[in-house]
Order: C-alpha cells, then structure tokens, then sequence
C-alpha cells in the first residue's frame, strides 16, 4: 500500500485482461528470422519421411555401409578363410559371411530406429516452436475501493457528532 492509498483511499478497478511477451526483442527476432530462413514444409517433409516405414527414406543413408561390406568386408573374410588353408567358397566362408551380413543389417535396423526417435524429437521441437504463442495473457482481477485514513478519520468524528448529545 502506497503513502497515498493509506491516506486517500483508492477508486475501484474493473478486472482486465493483460498479456506479457514470451520472449525478450532479441529471442523475438532470432525467432522471426528463423522462420524466414528455414522453409518450414521441407523439414517437416523430411522429417515424416524419416518416420515412415518406407525403406526408400534410409536407403541413401545406409548405401555407402552396404557398399563398403560388399567391396571390403566380403572379400575381406574370403581372404581371412583363404590365407588360414580354407577354400574361399567353403561353408565356414557361408556362414562367416551370413553373420557378417546379419551384424550389418541389425546395426542398420538399430541405427534406423535411433534416426526415427531423434525425427521425432526434431519434428516435436519443431512444431513447440513454431506453435508456441508469442504472448501470455492472464487476468487481472477488479479491486474494490477502499477508504483511507481521512475517509475512516471523518466516519469515525460523524458517529462521535451523532452520540455526542446522548453522552452529555
């Protein structure tokens, strides 16, 4: 309570409603430019591709992995065999190259299922982001007059006034 309230009183005040920015002029402003940069539609794109089951969204991604296990680490196992006196196409070359496959793919399948829960996270950041208001609004509630100490002083004398002629 203010010097003046405690003295005067105050008037009363309807309630309003009121709103406050999220973010300072400069976070406002990175904001505005980002979305200006980045075209908000394409990464969404990409990002429900990579969360698709469509095996066309990895397959760029895990091409140069397949790549390099058909040029360097099935020949690789074919000389292991060889250099050890085993044939190239022996059963253990089958079976060496099978589990090798099998790794390849399961590190693949794992690999494709963290880059699914990190798109996911992105496209949720994302959208936060570009959905969350740039304003808050809350109410401010009405306040009933009060009187202050010269109002409740004269009350106070008039009461006195009105009894005074009964006491005497």
């Amino acid at each position: 309570m203010s010097f003046k309230e405690f003295w005067l009183g105050n008037r009363a005040r309807e309630g309003k409603i009121k709103s406050i920015p999220n973010y300072n002029a400069g976070q406002t402003n990175i904001l505005d430019q980002i979305q200006k940069q980045i075209p908000l539609g394409s990464g969404l794109n990409f990002l429900r591709d990579r969360l698709s089951d469509n095996p066309d969204a990895f397959e760029r991604i895990f091409a140069p992995s397949r790549e390099h296990f058909k040029r360097i680490t099935a020949p690789g196992i074919s000389e292991r065999l060889t250099s050890i006196g085993g044939e190239g196409r022996s059963g253990a070359y089958a079976q060496t190259l099978g589990e090798a496959a099998r790794g390849l793919e399961r590190d693949i399948f794992a690999d494709k299922e963290r880059l699914k829960g990190d798109s996911f996270n992105q496209m949720l950041q994302l959208l936060m982001t570009a959905l969350s208001p740039r304003q808050s609004h809350y109410a401010q509630p009405a306040r009933e007059a009060t009187p202050g100490f010269f109002h409740q002083g004269a009350e106070a004398a008039l009461k006195i006034a009105t009894m005074l002629p009964f006491l005497i």
